[in-house]
């Protein structure tokens, strides 16, 4: 079951790891556990599409350690939704179809560049939640 509720994560920290999340590129990234792929993976938003990386998992632990709200986080299901804007982020454990929702609307570019790529599949059908439904 895909959770509903979006919850912000206040006061996050970034540990001194070799991998920052604040260097990924685009304005939308999300970090989330694949049982399928059994990895730990980021999605970015970029002008071309969407982007793949595996997160190393003793960076994730550390970033764990640093925000233990992130425990919560249930695979396949959650991500760590990381929203960059100018110089702030905000940081919330979001359902997972709110995440590919939000790389799919490619908000950072202007007016007439959605228009022009709004036939353009930017997450892959294998990648996408299929037909997504909720439990009351």
């Amino acid at each position: 079951m895909i959770p509903r509720e979006t919850r912000a994560i206040r006061d996050f920290r970034m540990p001194d790891v070799p991998w920052k999340i604040h260097d990924l590129p685009g304005n939308v990234t999300f970090v989330f556990y694949s049982t399928s792929a059994a990895k730990l993976m980021s999605v970015c938003q970029v002008a071309a599409g969407t982007v793949e990386s595996t997160v190393p998992r003793e960076v994730w632990k550390a970033i764990i350690e640093a925000n233990p709200a992130l425990e919560e986080m249930r695979p396949d299901v959650e991500g760590l939704l990381i929203i960059h804007t100018g110089e702030s982020r905000e940081y919330f454990i979001a359902p997972i179809d709110v995440c590919y929702n939000l790389i799919k609307t490619k908000p950072s570019l202007s007016h007439n560049e959605q228009e022009e790529a709004k036939d353009v599949e930017l997450v892959p059908q294998s990648l996408a939640p299929q037909e997504l439904s909720y439990a009351d």
